[in-house]
């Protein structure tokens, strides 16, 4: 989930033609470390890093909390 989170994140980084330093600036997370984020090197960021990028990238980030007895069902493939 946190890797697509991260992927996520670059590919708006990105659609917004923001450097990986400008990013840095507007967070104040250091440019190695969202660099590690984005590339999946660190992939166990803390709410508040994640929350400091979704803001800077104008975004919200939304959690769901689904009940584990209830396994979710796979949605169906279909073939030709």
């Amino acid at each position: 989930m946190l890797l697509g989170l991260m992927a996520a994140f670059k590919k708006e980084r990105e659609r917004q033609k923001l450097t990986m330093a400008q990013l840095s600036e507007m967070t104040g997370i250091d440019q190695a470390a969202l660099s590690r984020l984005e590339n999946g090197k660190s992939a166990n960021p803390t709410l508040e890093t994640m929350n400091r990028i979704a803001t800077a990238l104008g975004k919200f980030i939304t959690f769901s909390l689904v009940d584990a007895a209830k396994p979710r069902r796979a949605k169906p493939v279909l073939t030709a």
